[in-house]
């Protein structure tokens, strides 16, 4: 799970290169995604930046992060963030 649709296909690229697959989630698990962290489209991997619920943003993360966390179909839970350094606002 990332918060960039752009880093989670690279993520989901390099672990497929390392022959660690990608859990395939369940109904249960896409539902939890759209009705507790506000995912329109579940998949993984998840791009946790997709929050349609302005204000919860800190609050969809923990649920989807929950969530994935509690699916048995989920043997282990990568969260990648992406960090800008040296990068000034104009």
């Amino acid at each position: 799970m990332t918060l960039s649709g752009g880093y989670a296909v690279v993520i989901g690229d390099l672990m497929a290169g390392a022959g660690l697959p990608l859990a395939e989630l369940s109904a249960a698990t896409k539902a939890r995604l759209t009705e507790e962290a506000g995912q329109p489209h579940p998949a993984n991997p998840v791009d946790a930046g997709v929050r349609p619920n302005a204000g919860r943003e800190v609050d969809d993360l923990i649920a989807a992060l929950t969530a994935l966390h509690d699916a048995p179909e989920v043997g282990a839970l990568y969260y990648g963030e992406m960090v800008y350094l040296g990068m000034e606002a104009s």
